[in-house]
């Protein structure tokens, strides 16, 4: 902006003097004053070019800082948009922690829920196990009670062809007795294990339920 004023007038005075000395130099011969013309044309006339020169060189420097900011707004420009790319990928990270985390609760809730259904499994499998081994204990007592009523049928038709003798009608109501008190600890038996026989299959159904 200083060097408007001076290329202004650096303009005025070429231009005047230009036309008075064009006019004078084809009317009169060179003189001393002439000559001094000439040489202040060429010394503002070199000024004027300097002048110019370094407007040129100063519109070069300008033309170059805009193109500096230019580049430096472009750059600013793709590291905020960079700078959003990476808060969106930080964000999306820490969605995808949270969702990681839910399904890893979620996880060991299921495997706590499997663990709870094994076990339970693993109990009813027992109680399934005791309850095959008391029905092959009632079975065998069962056998134990027919074979004890086949000895008792035995003995009382051994007492009917035996009723003349006093001693082997002694002996025979003996075994009775006998035989009567096996057989009642064998009922009471059998009793007990039909209650326990029941309460595992309640086990095992509320379980299964």
């Amino acid at each position: 902006m200083f060097l408007q004023p001076l290329r202004r007038n650096c303009d005025c005075f070429i231009l005047g003097t230009s036309s008075s000395f064009w006019s004078n130099l084809s009317q009169e011969a060179p003189t001393r004053r002439w000559s001094g013309e000439i040489k202040q044309f060429e010394k503002v006339d070199g000024y004027y070019e300097l002048v110019k020169t370094e407007r040129d060189q100063r519109c070069k420097e300008k033309k170059q800082l805009e193109d500096e900011i230019s580049d430096m707004i472009r750059k600013l420009a793709q590291e905020s948009c960079r700078s959003q790319e990476s808060e969106a990928i930080t964000v999306s990270c820490s969605v995808l922690a949270k969702e990681t985390e839910q399904l890893k609760k979620h996880l060991e809730n299921l495997t706590k829920d499997y663990e709870n259904e094994k076990a339970k499994q693993e109990e009813i499998k027992k109680n399934v196990q005791n309850l095959e081994a008391l029905k092959s204990e009632r079975e065998y007592k069962l056998h134990q009670i027919n074979k004890m009523e086949e000895e008792l049928i035995e003995l009382k038709a051994k007492s009917e062809s035996h009723k003349h003798i006093r001693k082997d009608e002694a002996d025979v109501k003996n075994l009775n007795e006998k035989l009567s008190k096996k057989q009642k600890q064998l009922e009471k038996d059998l009793k007990k294990l039909k209650q326990s026989e029941e309460e595992i299959e309640k086990v095992i159904i509320k379980r299964a339920s």
